[in-house]
């Protein structure tokens, strides 16, 4: 004991393995642990052991018994007597406390049935070997920021198979200015199928760079009957414009998210079957908003 606390095994003795004084102290002492978390079962100790070499036996051997000390002999002058004088010895070190020689004998004996379990456990395991444990379950992604609004830098009416090649491009702005009263629309034709003179037309947006696409969300008329595809493209020409979404039936609002990833400087609404309007058919967009992917 020191003031009042019980020692650890090498503040008692010199020369105990650190990790003996660790396991000793995680077991029976529990002021001395610091932050190791206690040992409170014969397998926590086998486990804690698992990984140490099997501690050797330490011989004790007592110090021999010093040897008589010579006595040394001085003679006066003159006088028949003789005087002995003894040179001091120092005394033999100090034994060990009774605390402390209890103490050190429960920690050898708690080290060999530790080492008697594990060895025990060992071969169990050995003899029985478990299943392989299951895959630890991957970490959830990391969220990605919400999708942000990419404005285009231009905006036409787009006929590249018409007679002029042009679909109302004074009215392409209307689409894009974010107010819900304007709107851009293509010529009226005699039946849905753009009058059985070219398989289709649209509106054609320069996103000014090559631009990821998210999403492209066009708001059509009320009138049912219209089938469009968006087109993403780093050209402005129709064959060079790669179809990623299609939509049929369209109506109202429209998502049009690409079947898979779509990059380019051109954005195109194509649409190849107008609804009805007024007696005739032609296609109407009021707004266009596109989305590229955020980043985390």
């Amino acid at each position: 004991m020191s003031d009042g606390h019980f020692c650890t095994p090498r503040q008692v003795t010199a020369g105990v393995p650190g990790y003996l004084d660790t396991i000793t102290c995680r077991a029976v002492l529990p002021e001395s642990r610091k932050s190791h978390s206690a040992l409170s079962t014969p397998g926590q100790v086998a486990e804690a052991l698992a990984d140490v070499a099997r501690p050797l036996t330490i011989q004790y051997t007592p110090p021999p018994s010093p040897p008589p000390a010579p006595a040394v002999v001085s003679r006066s002058e003159g006088l028949d007597t003789q005087q002995r004088t003894y040179v001091s010895q120092p005394l033999p070190p100090k034994q060990p406390s009774t605390l402390n020689r209890v103490l050190m004998t429960f920690v050898v004996l708690l080290v060999i049935a530790a080492v008697g379990v594990g060895a025990w456990t060992l071969g169990r395991k050995l003899g029985n070997p478990a299943p392989p444990e299951a895959a630890q379950s991957q970490p959830p992604p990391s969220a990605t920021a919400e999708p942000q609004i990419v404005k285009p830098s231009n905006a036409t009416g787009f006929d590249p198979l018409g007679d002029d090649g042009a679909e109302h491009p004074e009215l392409a702005d209307d689409a894009v200015d974010g107010k819900p009263d304007t709107f851009w629309h293509t010529t009226n034709y005699n039946n849905a199928t753009l009058g059985n003179l070219k398989p289709g037309v649209g509106l054609l947006l320069d996103m000014g760079k090559p631009t990821k696409i998210a999403d492209v969300i066009a708001t059509l008329s009320s009138a049912s009957g219209a089938s469009v595809e968006l087109k993403v493209g780093d050209s402005p020409d129709l064959s060079s414009l790669k179809t990623v979404a299609k939509q049929k039936d369209a109506s109202g609002k429209v998502t049009l998210t690409p079947d898979e990833a779509a990059t380019g400087q051109y954005v195109l609404i194509w649409f190849t079957r107008l609804p009805a309007d007024a007696g005739k058919f032609r296609g109407t967009i009021y707004d266009v908003v596109v989305y590229s992917p955020g980043t985390a």
